[in-house]
């Protein structure tokens, strides 16, 4: 957990939302993984989910079917 004195560092640097970015971008990538792999589980063709999520087939078949 961050101090209030060192979120106010982080802001006056302007990292604050450089790192509020990347966390948006990566519920994003997860809420869209999540929707992928209903899909799948629904029937839906790896194409189909691509086209849909708009994520690639090589990032769904790495994310979707990791061991």
């Amino acid at each position: 957990m961050l101090t209030a004195r060192t979120r106010k560092i982080i802001e006056e640097i302007g990292w604050g939302e450089k790192w509020r970015q990347k966390g948006r971008k990566e519920g994003e990538l997860k809420g869209k993984l999540e929707t992928a792999q209903a899909m799948l589980k629904e029937g839906d063709s790896l194409e189909r989910i691509a086209r849909i999520t708009g994520i690639s087939q090589r990032t769904l078949k790495a994310k979707l079917f990791q061991k």
